[in-house]
Protein backbone atom coordinates (compact mmCIF):
# COMPACT_ATOMS: atom_id res chain seq x y z
CA UNK A 1 0.00 0.00 0.00
CA UNK A 2 2.85 2.32 0.56
CA UNK A 3 3.80 1.91 -3.07
CA UNK A 4 0.37 2.98 -4.09
CA UNK A 5 0.59 6.08 -2.00
CA UNK A 6 4.00 6.98 -3.34
CA UNK A 7 2.79 6.80 -6.93
CA UNK A 8 0.12 9.37 -6.48
CA UNK A 9 1.88 11.89 -4.32
CA UNK A 10 0.53 10.91 -1.04
CA UNK A 11 -3.06 10.20 -2.08
CA UNK A 12 -4.96 7.05 -2.61
CA UNK A 13 -5.51 5.68 -6.08
CA UNK A 14 -8.80 6.97 -7.49
CA UNK A 15 -9.48 9.46 -4.69
CA UNK A 16 -8.98 13.16 -5.22
CA UNK A 17 -6.29 14.67 -3.22
CA UNK A 18 -7.07 17.36 -0.77
CA UNK A 19 -6.75 20.94 -2.01
CA UNK A 20 -4.91 23.60 -0.26
CA UNK A 21 -6.82 26.68 0.92
CA UNK A 22 -4.69 28.90 -1.34
CA UNK A 23 -5.69 26.95 -4.46
CA UNK A 24 -9.39 27.19 -3.64
CA UNK A 25 -9.05 30.91 -3.10
CA UNK A 26 -7.31 31.32 -6.45
CA UNK A 27 -10.00 29.30 -8.26
CA UNK A 28 -12.78 31.35 -6.60
CA UNK A 29 -11.10 34.57 -7.71
CA UNK A 30 -10.94 33.32 -11.28
CA UNK A 31 -14.61 32.39 -11.18
CA UNK A 32 -15.48 35.88 -9.91
CA UNK A 33 -13.30 37.52 -12.58
CA UNK A 34 -14.87 35.42 -15.34
CA UNK A 35 -18.37 36.10 -13.98
CA UNK A 36 -17.64 39.85 -13.77
CA UNK A 37 -16.28 39.88 -17.33
CA UNK A 38 -19.33 37.99 -18.57
CA UNK A 39 -21.62 40.40 -16.75
CA UNK A 40 -19.65 43.35 -18.13
CA UNK A 41 -19.93 41.97 -21.70
CA UNK A 42 -23.64 41.36 -21.18
CA UNK A 43 -24.15 44.93 -19.88
CA UNK A 44 -22.10 46.41 -22.74
CA UNK A 45 -24.30 44.56 -25.23
CA UNK A 46 -27.43 45.78 -23.45
CA UNK A 47 -26.23 49.40 -23.42
CA UNK A 48 -25.28 49.22 -27.09
CA UNK A 49 -28.74 47.88 -27.94
CA UNK A 50 -30.40 50.51 -25.73
CA UNK A 51 -28.38 53.35 -27.27
CA UNK A 52 -29.58 52.29 -30.73
CA UNK A 53 -33.16 52.39 -29.51
CA UNK A 54 -32.51 55.76 -27.87
CA UNK A 55 -31.23 57.20 -31.17
CA UNK A 56 -34.26 55.83 -33.00
CA UNK A 57 -36.57 57.27 -30.33
CA UNK A 58 -34.89 60.68 -30.60
CA UNK A 59 -35.29 60.62 -34.39
CA UNK A 60 -38.95 59.67 -34.01
CA UNK A 61 -39.42 62.44 -31.42
CA UNK A 62 -37.89 65.00 -33.81
CA UNK A 63 -40.18 63.86 -36.62
CA UNK A 64 -43.20 63.99 -34.32
CA UNK A 65 -42.29 67.49 -33.12
CA UNK A 66 -41.94 68.67 -36.73
CA UNK A 67 -45.35 67.20 -37.61
CA UNK A 68 -46.83 68.82 -34.51
CA UNK A 69 -45.44 72.25 -35.50
CA UNK A 70 -46.83 71.82 -39.02
CA UNK A 71 -50.21 70.78 -37.63
CA UNK A 72 -50.27 73.79 -35.30
CA UNK A 73 -49.51 76.11 -38.24
CA UNK A 74 -52.24 74.46 -40.30
CA UNK A 75 -54.64 74.80 -37.37
CA UNK A 76 -53.84 78.52 -37.06
CA UNK A 77 -54.41 78.99 -40.83
CA UNK A 78 -57.67 77.06 -40.64
CA UNK A 79 -58.89 79.14 -37.68
CA UNK A 80 -58.02 82.34 -39.56
CA UNK A 81 -59.87 81.10 -42.67
CA UNK A 82 -62.88 80.17 -40.54
CA UNK A 83 -62.90 83.67 -39.01
CA UNK A 84 -62.72 85.23 -42.47
CA UNK A 85 -65.53 82.98 -43.70
CA UNK A 86 -67.72 83.98 -40.74
CA UNK A 87 -66.96 87.65 -41.41
CA UNK A 88 -67.80 87.21 -45.10
CA UNK A 89 -71.08 85.48 -44.22
CA UNK A 90 -71.96 88.35 -41.90
CA UNK A 91 -71.18 90.89 -44.61
CA UNK A 92 -73.28 88.94 -47.12
CA UNK A 93 -76.23 88.85 -44.66
CA UNK A 94 -75.89 92.61 -44.08
CA UNK A 95 -75.68 93.27 -47.83
CA UNK A 96 -78.74 91.11 -48.49
CA UNK A 97 -80.74 92.82 -45.75
CA UNK A 98 -79.83 96.25 -47.20
CA UNK A 99 -80.84 95.29 -50.75
CA UNK A 100 -77.28 94.83 -51.98
CA UNK A 101 -77.42 91.07 -52.51
CA UNK A 102 -75.97 89.67 -55.72
CA UNK A 103 -79.37 88.50 -56.98
CA UNK A 104 -80.74 92.07 -56.98
CA UNK A 105 -78.05 93.45 -59.34
CA UNK A 106 -76.89 92.97 -62.90
CA UNK A 107 -73.70 94.09 -64.64
CA UNK A 108 -73.10 95.97 -67.85
CA UNK A 109 -69.54 96.15 -69.15
CA UNK A 110 -68.32 99.25 -70.98
CA UNK A 111 -65.39 99.05 -73.37
CA UNK A 112 -65.31 102.12 -75.60
CA UNK A 113 -61.90 102.95 -77.09
CA UNK A 114 -61.24 106.40 -78.51
CA UNK A 115 -64.75 106.82 -79.86
CA UNK A 116 -65.69 110.15 -81.38
CA UNK A 117 -69.12 111.31 -80.27
CA UNK A 118 -71.12 114.48 -79.89
CA UNK A 119 -71.04 116.32 -76.59
CA UNK A 120 -74.72 115.46 -76.05
CA UNK A 121 -74.00 111.71 -76.53
CA UNK A 122 -70.97 111.94 -74.21
CA UNK A 123 -73.15 113.67 -71.57
CA UNK A 124 -75.79 110.93 -71.91
CA UNK A 125 -73.11 108.25 -71.52
CA UNK A 126 -71.63 109.89 -68.44
CA UNK A 127 -75.08 110.37 -66.88
CA UNK A 128 -75.50 106.56 -67.06
CA UNK A 129 -72.31 106.20 -65.06
CA UNK A 130 -73.33 108.55 -62.24
CA UNK A 131 -73.48 106.72 -58.94
CA UNK A 132 -76.88 106.50 -57.31
CA UNK A 133 -78.77 104.13 -55.02
CA UNK A 134 -79.60 101.99 -58.05
CA UNK A 135 -76.30 102.24 -59.96
CA UNK A 136 -72.64 101.76 -59.19
CA UNK A 137 -69.94 102.32 -61.81
CA UNK A 138 -66.38 101.06 -61.44
CA UNK A 139 -64.09 102.58 -64.05
CA UNK A 140 -60.93 100.75 -64.98
CA UNK A 141 -60.10 103.38 -67.59
CA UNK A 142 -61.70 106.74 -68.37
CA UNK A 143 -60.51 109.43 -70.77
CA UNK A 144 -62.40 112.37 -72.28
CA UNK A 145 -60.68 114.85 -74.61
CA UNK A 146 -61.58 117.53 -77.16
CA UNK A 147 -60.78 117.11 -80.84
CA UNK A 148 -59.98 120.75 -81.61
CA UNK A 149 -57.19 122.55 -79.80
CA UNK A 150 -59.28 125.76 -79.74
CA UNK A 151 -62.06 124.06 -77.70
CA UNK A 152 -62.15 123.18 -74.03
CA UNK A 153 -64.00 120.49 -72.11
CA UNK A 154 -65.57 122.93 -69.65
CA UNK A 155 -66.31 125.87 -71.91
CA UNK A 156 -69.32 126.58 -74.11
CA UNK A 157 -68.63 125.91 -77.75
CA UNK A 158 -70.05 127.86 -80.65
CA UNK A 159 -70.69 124.76 -82.76
CA UNK A 160 -73.36 122.51 -81.20
CA UNK A 161 -72.11 119.62 -83.36
CA UNK A 162 -68.56 119.69 -81.94
CA UNK A 163 -67.29 116.31 -80.93
CA UNK A 164 -65.18 114.82 -78.15
CA UNK A 165 -63.11 111.69 -77.98
CA UNK A 166 -64.12 109.17 -75.29
CA UNK A 167 -62.42 106.05 -73.89
CA UNK A 168 -64.23 104.17 -71.14
CA UNK A 169 -63.66 100.69 -69.75
CA UNK A 170 -65.41 99.41 -66.64
CA UNK A 171 -68.49 97.83 -65.13
CA UNK A 172 -71.84 99.38 -64.35
CA UNK A 173 -73.82 97.52 -61.71
CA UNK A 174 -77.53 98.32 -61.72
CA UNK A 175 -80.40 97.17 -59.54
CA UNK A 176 -82.77 94.70 -61.17
CA UNK A 177 -85.25 94.30 -58.28
CA UNK A 178 -86.66 96.46 -55.50
CA UNK A 179 -84.93 99.52 -54.09
CA UNK A 180 -86.19 102.41 -56.20
CA UNK A 181 -84.10 105.55 -56.67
Amino acid sequence: MAALMNNHSGGLHGLPRARSPQGDERDARWIWVIAALALLALMAGFFRWASGDLAAARLELGTAQKRLAEAQQEEARTIELAKRAQLALGLMRDAQSNGLGHTAWAERRFNIKQATMSRAAANALMSEMVRSRDRLFGAEEFELSVRQSSEGLFSNVADPESTVQVSVRGSLLFRTTGGGS
